[in-house]
């Protein structure tokens, strides 16, 4: 797995989004509560992309139990996609967040850092 650096997104400031080719392997990013995923495939045929909770099930006190749903997103031949990835249950070892594809043939990443104001 390649690591990604997050680009951040300051009101304002006009930041370009420097997309990188996807991993084979896949990729990880570092969690933040405001990061985005962004996809864009460029090839002939559509792909998965997958991104699994590192907390798929969890109690809140009050509420009761609690599931996160692993984000699985077919992105079209031509197409873009952002995957909102700002919830804690992503969090996984080292604060990492890890992505899955289905295939990497003409594929690019990035990853984006909101900033609250």
């Amino acid at each position: 797995m390649a690591q990604l650096t997050v680009i951040a997104l300051n009101e304002g400031n006009g930041t370009d989004i420097i997309y990188t080719a996807a991993t084979a392997g896949g990729d990880t990013f570092a969690w933040s509560g405001n990061t985005l995923f962004h996809v864009v495939n460029s090839g002939a045929s559509s792909i998965d992309v997958t991104i699994a909770p590192a907390i798929s099930n969890y109690t809140q006190q009050g509420i009761g139990e609690l599931s996160k749903a692993t984000i699985q997103h077919s992105v079209a031949a031509g197409g873009t996609a952002a995957l909102d990835t700002r919830s804690r249950a992503f969090l996984g070892g080292g604060g990492q967040v890890q992505v899955t594809y289905s295939d990497v043939t003409s594929v690019t990443v990035a990853a984006t850092q909101h900033k609250s104001l």
